[in-house]
Formats: structure tokens, sequence, C-alpha cells
């Protein structure tokens, strides 16, 4: 799939560079296991609920880190094959964008629709990997051959066979419990992708399929700021307010009524806040 000749970094510097970060943390991750978990929970790279409180880089951070060796390798093959492609076609600042809008919608829509059921008690829900900006170069490839014959070479139908076959393997791998798999990134990707392609290149509707993709973009990023009525993000609230009520003057404290919406029992304890589902 990768034409290795064809691999330069004047051509393809964004493509080669986001590999480049990639490889490091995963190659700093193997030998020393501790990075691997600081990556996760101190370091504020892998999304969770402190995106609500200001961290709005996690949705891309989150892409850049991954469980094992195996699964950064996998991952980094597919961008270098589908980066290549578009970066050499789009130039390195539009495909830096495509990069982005892929990461940050693949990531929100994940986090939030895993963890729309979730309750005090049970693990945060949170996706890492570059699977869902994979899914989703690869689905604006596939969609696009569909009007740009030039691009069909890149997604053959065994390059298809595989990524549908994969798709289906990794949820019965997920409700199995054999694996934790983020499909809904998976599936994110397919779906974002998808739409870009047709709001790009359909010959027919193409204003009201960008239209979609726009809409569907904003509301994915306005959640990134404010998720009503999502139990995470009334967790996230709570515990903010019961910071800043911490944090003021005991005299302050004392001044003010009881506050019985930040109540204890309604609050995820640290650990179950820290609890991270490891998806890939």
């Amino acid at each position: 799939m990768i034409a290795w000749n064809e691999i330069d970094f004047r051509r393809t510097p964004l493509t080669l560079s986001l590999a480049a970060v990639v490889a490091a943390l995963e190659i700093v991750s193997t030998f020393d296991a501790g990075r691997r978990d600081f990556f996760f929970r101190q370091s504020q790279l892998s999304i969770g609920i402190e995106l609500w409180n200001g961290a709005v880089w996690q949705p891309l951070t989150t892409t850049l880190l991954h469980g094992d060796l195996l699964h950064a390798a996998f991952n980094l093959y597919w961008l270098m094959a589908f980066g290549h492609v578009l970066e050499r076609r789009w130039g390195s600042f539009r495909f830096g964008l495509l990069f982005l809008w892929l990461a940050y919608v693949c990531s929100m829509a994940s986090f939030l629709i895993g963890n729309v059921a979730w309750r005090p008690g049970t693990p945060v829900h949170t996706g890492i990997g570059l699977s869902g900006v994979g899914y989703g170069l690869f689905a604006l490839l596939w969609v696009a051959g569909r009007w740009r014959p030039e691009l069909r070479a890149f997604c053959s139908r065994d390059v298809v066979a595989l990524f549908a076959g994969w798709f289906l393997l990794c949820i019965v791998l997920t409700a199995s419990g054999a694996m934790a798999v983020d499909n809904y990134g998976h599936g994110a990707g397919l779906v974002f992708g998808a739409l870009l392609a047709t709001a790009l290149y359909a010959p027919k509707l193409r204003r009201l399929w960008q239209a979609a993709a726009a809409l569907a973009t904003l509301l994915v990023l306005a959640l990134m700021f404010a998720a009503p009525s999502h139990p995470l993000y009334d967790a996230a609230r709570r515990i903010h307010r019961l910071r800043q009520l911490l944090d003021r003057p005991v005299a302050a404290q004392l001044m003010q009524p009881p506050r019985a919406n930040l109540a204890p029992g309604g609050l995820p304890s640290s650990r179950e806040v820290n609890s991270w589902t490891r998806s890939w």
C-alpha cells in the first residue's frame, strides 16, 4: 500500500512529523511502563472531564497516545498510507486542517457517546489512538473515489474489505469482553470522512451536503464547551463548583448558605474520575 520511494519530507512534512511524534511517545512508553500511565492520567493528554475545565487540547492529544507498540504501528502505517496521498494533493496546510478536524470530531463523538450512560462508580470511557482519524481518512478516500477515479487506487477492494472486517471484528471483541476497542471513534471517523467526501465531490446537492457537514461539526465542537444534561458534564460542573467553594477563604465559606447540589453522594470519587477505559 505504501510506496516507500514516494515518502519524501519535502512533499509530506506534516504526515512524517505527526508519525514521528506518535512513534516517539510510543517508544518512550514501551521502554518505561510508568510513562504510559503518566501520559494517560497525570499529563492530561488523554481526553477526560478536564476538557470542560479548559483542557481543549485533549481531543487532539488523545489521538497521539496508544495502548501498545502494535496498536501504534498499525495506526502509523495507515496514517502514512493515506496521509502521503492527501498531503501531496491538498498541501500541508489543508491536510493539517483535515487532521485537526478529524481528531476533534472523532474524539468528541467517542467521548460523549461512550459516556452517555455514565454513572458514579463506573469507569470513564476515553478513546486513545489514531484509529478514528484513520477511519476518517479511509472513508474520505473511499467515498471520494466514486467521483475521483484517480483516488480509487488508494482504496482498493482489499483495503475496503480489511477496514470493514476490522470494524466488525472490533465490535465483536468489545461485546465479548475480549478487548476494549473505541468503536465509537471508528464509527465517527467513517461518518465524518464520508460526509466530507460527499460535501467536497458530490455532483448533486453539494451545497446541502456542505451545510450538513458544517452543522454537524459545529454541533460536536460546541459540546466541547458545554454538554447540558450529559451525566459526565454535569459531574464535571459539580466538581468545578466544589473546588471553587473549597478554594474560598474559610470566613467567606461560613457566610454562604449550604449548597444542596454539592452533596458528596452526587459526585464521582477521585478514583472514579481517574478510572479510564483505555479503548483502542
